[in-house]
């Protein structure tokens, strides 16, 4: 009887064999070995076979599904407020030349940089200066509630940098306690010490004054 369902074809799945799953003190289940036209292999009850149209090929593949992941929301939420006037946002970052690097323009390229640089569906994008658009230079991976405070009014500027890195060279202060002082995370007091953003400006020279 098994052997009629060798050779049955679905979408891109063809059943190339057939297997027995016992279930203890239940009737055991028929399970399928098919096989993709993309080359992989699913075992599923026989049962379900009508209904599989793929290994799941076919779902990733589709842009509709695509559409529904938190990371393809993360790229075009940031596409739509840098680049449409009607987004009800645009003033605070297309309004004012904030921009998406060209190579965010394509999701494909901006999730190839989220996956290698740590993106997980808790954190949220955070721009290091908050003058200068969106891009591989420019962006971080970053707890929620890191980027709240990141959002206060007290923004970080050029001179609030320099007195972060006055106060931490003094070397009686901590990374944490600086970022409780002037409301910003962990991670912006980090890069801010480490010249990543708000760059310290090059020194005077003691001979001429430039």
């Amino acid at each position: 009887m098994t052997s009629t369902y060798i050779g049955r074809r679905n979408g891109k799945l063809t059943i190339q064999s057939t297997f027995v799953k016992p279930r203890e003190g239940k009737r055991p289940y028929l399970f399928a070995v098919c096989l993709c036209d993309c080359g992989k292999t699913k075992e599923m009850n026989v049962t379900t076979f009508p209904f599989a149209k793929s290994c799941g090929c076919a779902k990733a593949a589709d842009p509709n599904t695509k559409s529904k992941t938190r990371i393809y929301s993360v790229w075009s939420n940031m596409i739509s407020r840098t680049t449409k006037p009607k987004h009800p946002h645009f003033d605070n970052y297309g309004g004012r030349g904030i921009t998406p690097d060209p190579d965010w323009m394509i999701f494909e390229n901006f999730k190839a940089w989220a996956e290698a640089n740590g993106y997980a569906d808790h954190l949220s994008l955070e721009r290091l200066d908050n003058d200068q658009g969106y891009g591989p230079s420019n962006c971080v991976w970053i707890r929620r509630c890191e980027q709240n405070k990141n959002r206060r009014a007290n923004k970080m500027n050029q001179t609030k940098a320099d007195a972060l890195r006055a106060d931490y060279a003094g070397g009686s202060i901590s990374m944490t306690a600086l970022a409780e002082r002037y409301g910003i995370s962990q991670s912006l007091v980090s890069n801010i010490i480490n010249g990543v953003t708000w760059k310290a400006p090059p020194p005077i020279c003691p001979c001429c004054g430039k």
